[in-house]
């Protein structure tokens, strides 16, 4: 039997699912730049009167002599840039590995939900098959276990409902205990 591979083009899959594990880790990384805003905020309350002069070499002199910057710069001035790129880097990077990561759950989750509906409808055909870095692999291995097991007892019902068809007294007798004591195996209230 030859295992197909499983490549998912749509990255969306569950729409509820994976927008709220997108929503949930923006909101987290949202917090985290508000806690670092507000603690520059802090830094510069704190410090905001310290001021200082940018030295920096002069690339067009012939001795690299440095210069001093005309403009004194506070800390903030030189802190506002670089937090704001980081920001947007912190925004960009958390969006993109909410949607993978929320790619490989859903996607296993989309599965496991279509087979459990073909379960329900009587096809204990079909197994679970997952990509290499999905997750809920435990848990789909549960379900192929169910899915044997199943198709076991139904194998056995089978061939223990044929007996009862053709069998002669004793086999259909040892047949009707046989079915009574596989149904026995499965709670219904």
């Amino acid at each position: 039997m030859k295992k197909r591979k499983y490549k998912r083009k749509q990255f969306i899959v569950d729409p509820e699912f994976q927008y709220g594990i997108i929503r949930k880790t923006c909101f987290l990384s949202v917090l985290f730049i508000v806690m670092s805003l507000i603690f520059l905020t802090a830094v510069y309350y704190l410090y905001g009167d310290l001021q200082f002069e940018l030295m920096q070499p002069d690339p067009f002199s012939e001795s690299g002599a440095v210069d001093t910057l005309a403009a004194q710069r506070t800390i903030l001035d030189l802190l506002w840039p670089v937090m704001a790129v980081c920001v947007l880097a912190t925004l960009i990077i958390t969006f993109f590995s909410g949607l993978i990561f929320s790619h490989r759950m859903a996607g296993p989750i989309f599965r496991i939900k279509r087979t459990l509906l073909e379960i329900a409808e009587g096809n204990l055909h079909e197994y679970i098959r997952l990509r290499k870095k999905d997750d809920f692999k435990s848990m789909a291995e549960v379900i192929n276990s169910l899915k044997d097991s199943l198709a076991s007892v139904f194998r056995q019902l089978s061939d223990h409902c044929d007996k009862l068809e053709t069998g002669d007294e004793q086999e259909k007798s040892d047949a009707a205990k046989s079915i009574r004591h596989l149904l026995y195996r499965y709670k219904t209230e």
